[in-house]
């Protein structure tokens, strides 16, 4: 997952450490951002260009991914942050 910090478009992992029964990640948080799921449910389905651009942004952050040899294998709405001005970031929340 360190590999990912220095792709745009990914969310950046602080630090992390595991106990005995946990495994705890800290990551960035936008103040701004909230699932993509949420916006959705809330406000309905986006108009065409509006989901061309997200899906525009999701393609370009996993293709600078897979460059690196990273593959997230578990994309879908609810992990993805949207912002209001159209800018998603990819969550990686597969366990360390």
């Amino acid at each position: 997952m360190t590999k990912a910090q220095v792709v745009p478009g990914v969310i950046r992992l602080y630090d992390f450490w595991r106990d005995e029964t946990d495994l705890i990640i800290v990551m960035e948080r936008n103040e701004n951002a909230r699932d993509l799921m949420a916006h959705i449910q809330e406000h309905g389905v986006f108009e065409e260009p509006e989901a061309a651009e997200i899906l525009r942004q999701l393609i370009k952050t996993l293709l600078a991914c897979q460059e690196k040899n990273i593959f997230h294998r578990d994309v879908k709405v609810n992990l993805l942050n949207f912002q209001y001005i159209l800018c998603i970031t990819l969550i990686n929340k597969t366990y360390l």
